[in-house]
């Protein structure tokens, strides 16, 4: 980007983007002990019932890439199924509005309460075009997964402990909980969902070391046992459960790297 006089700005579509992801990163994994301010934004704004910045952000960043003509050809030449996927559930939530409004009387912002977190669909691209751009994408990635996996370990440990001890150590990250069956349920977040099935394809991965595919094994792992101790949710554990058959699956007949990413 440059302004008359050509004088640079250094900011790219690919650092913001990245600069987005790690703020919606830092969101989703409530990391939000950093001063009172964002405190506030994480603990009343972005509370695990209310992903209002989620929706905003991955909207916005979704619709500057579309104004950009690189990004633009990316997505239509390179990764077509990810228009599909965001045509397709963009129409799903314009009929839901409509139809909750016209035959329930509901206000579309009530609408929209319910089905904000669901925007964080709409990152599937940017988080790849950023990646794409980046001079070091694999790093970035590993760092991202490291991340997400540390906030896993900590939602298993926490829930291990309150169900033998009935100690809370994680106060104020976690801003709701539920009990089933005299356990204690967490959920994992948005973000959990691709370390697992990221790592799990990396296990799968004939052409990976085998330190890297044991890693990849560790991983999935560890996450799955979180997701059956931890969400005690059968509809979400049955999905996930699906994907990893379809990624063993795709492995097993060397589908492309694209009909495993879809």
């Amino acid at each position: 980007m440059t302004r008359p006089g050509n004088y640079k700005i250094r900011l790219t579509y690919g650092s913001l983007v990245l600069g987005a992801v790690f703020f919606l990163l830092v969101l989703e994994l409530n990391f939000y002990q950093l001063n009172a301010f964002l405190s506030y934004l994480f603990v009343r704004v972005n509370a695990d019932y209310n992903k209002t910045l989620i929706a905003l952000i991955s909207t916005t960043v979704l619709l500057l890439l579309l104004l950009n003509k690189g990004a633009k050809w990316l997505c239509t030449s390179e990764y077509p199924y990810f228009t599909v996927i965001n045509v397709a559930f963009l129409l799903f939530i314009a009929l839901e509005t409509i139809f909750a409004v016209v035959r329930y009387g509901q206000s579309p912002y009530d609408v929209f309460a319910e089905m904000r977190h669901y925007f964080v669909v709409l990152m599937a691209f940017p988080i790849c075009y950023g990646l794409e751009k980046s001079a070091r994408p694999q790093r970035l990635l590993r760092l991202f997964l490291n991340l997400v996996f540390l906030y896993v370990i900590l939602i298993f440990v926490q829930a291990v402990v309150y169900n033998t001890s009935s100690v809370w150590f994680l106060n104020g990250y976690i801003s709701e909980k539920s009990f089933r069956d005299g356990s204690l349920r967490i959920g994992l977040g948005s973000l959990a969902p691709f370390l697992l099935l990221y790592s799990f394809s990396i296990f799968c991965d004939g052409k990976r070391r085998l330190k890297a595919r044991c890693g990849g094994l560790a991983a999935a792992a560890v996450t799955t046992a979180a997701y059956l101790y931890c969400t005690q949710t059968r509809a979400l554990n049955l999905a996930l459960g699906f994907s990893l058959l379809t990624i063993l699956v795709t492995a097993k007949y060397r589908a492309s790297k694209k009909t495993m990413l879809l």
